[in-house]
């Protein structure tokens, strides 16, 4: 007999579970929240608005222009055919300023809209990266100091954002070594403000009062990985995954360490 009323002999089983990913979801929510629009809106409207918004949303996000940059002009010339080739900075400010104004509610929505995609690319491959993450058991707790570090290093790391995510393992690193070194009286609070010393000071600080030793090699690559996204270069796009990756397993030795003594 079949253990399941509804399962026929022979037959396997039936899997229980979702459906579908939420990633599958969130994409069709999306995509709803698009048609939605299109069925408010003529068609060239429609156009008009999501050319505009990808307009908006590229030039927020690359922060620094020019007035010869090649991507805002062709950005431009598609939304505007009639104008002159080129960016004119008064034309970006004028659209800039409708957005915040919330004059235009179309505007506005088809913004949210791009930006939305934006979070949702990002946030696409965050289970695979949360399912490498493992938490640790330690004597005692991440000074206060460190604690919002270590949430911002792991949600980085999540998101995708792994130059970050390498520079606040160092960050992470330099504030536990701070209150350890002022608990074993090698610097005090005012040492450390006016001395501000570096992440490699502070490791070989605390190696010499014997608060690192196993775990040194490791403390050493999470200062490098973290120095030289932020003094040399950008790691390659091919291994900048790996690189976070492994910033945070070195990280997290470190810890085990240096909280137990």
């Amino acid at each position: 007999m079949p253990d399941h009323p509804h399962e026929q002999e022979g037959e396997p089983p039936e899997r229980e579970g979702p459906d579908f990913e939420v990633w599958n979801h969130l994409w069709s929510g999306l995509d709803m929240a698009r048609r939605d629009m299109a069925s408010k809106l003529a068609p060239d409207s429609m156009r008009f608005y999501e050319g505009l918004a990808k307009t908006v949303v590229g030039t927020n996000l690359r922060l620094l222009l020019t007035s010869d940059d090649s991507w805002l002009a062709d950005q431009l010339k598609r939304q505007f055919p009639g104008m002159k080739a080129g960016v004119e900075p008064n034309l970006v400010h004028a659209i800039l300023k409708v957005l915040k104004s919330k004059k235009d509610p179309w505007l506005r929505h088809a913004v949210e809209l791009e930006v939305a995609q934006v979070g949702i690319e990002r946030a696409d491959g965050a289970l695979n990266r949360f399912m490498s993450l493992m938490p640790i058991f330690a004597e005692r707790s991440i000074p206060e100091r460190a604690q919002p570090y270590i949430r911002e290093v792991v949600t980085t790391f999540l998101f995708g954002f792994d130059a970050a995510c390498m520079a606040l393992c160092r960050s992470t690193f330099e504030q536990v070594a701070k209150t350890l070194l002022i608990e074993r009286s090698a610097y005090t609070e005012g040492q450390l403000r006016r001395e501000q010393p570096t992440a490699a000071t502070l490791l070989e600080k605390l190696k010499q009062g014997g608060g690192v030793s196993r775990s040194y090699d490791a403390a050493k690559r999470v200062v490098n990985r973290g120095n030289t996204v932020m003094h040399g270069h950008m790691y390659d796009q091919k291994i900048l995954h790996q690189e976070a990756l492994d910033s945070l397993a070195d990280l997290v030795v470190v810890l085990q360490e240096v909280l137990a003594t």
